[in-house]
């Protein structure tokens, strides 16, 4: 599960040459998150595919999903 998450997270930036501005929660780096609905690490390997988000933090702006 943490080099599934990693290849979507650090490894897409690191592929998309974010990686200097990506490098943790210091002053300057770009900070996009996901709330999801469960913990991907907790769940059962079966209901990976219903895990959804919740809220995202894109650009410093919460983008909420339309329940």
């Amino acid at each position: 599960m943490a080099e599934a998450l990693a290849g979507y997270t650090s490894g897409a930036a690191l592929a998309g040459g974010l990686r200097a501005r990506t490098q943790g929660l210091v002053p300057g780096a770009l900070a996009d998150l996901v709330v999801l609905d469960r913990d991907p690490f907790a769940c059962d390997p079966d209901e990976l595919r219903e895990v959804t988000a919740v809220a995202t933090l894109v650009g410093g702006q919460w983008r909420r999903r339309e329940i």
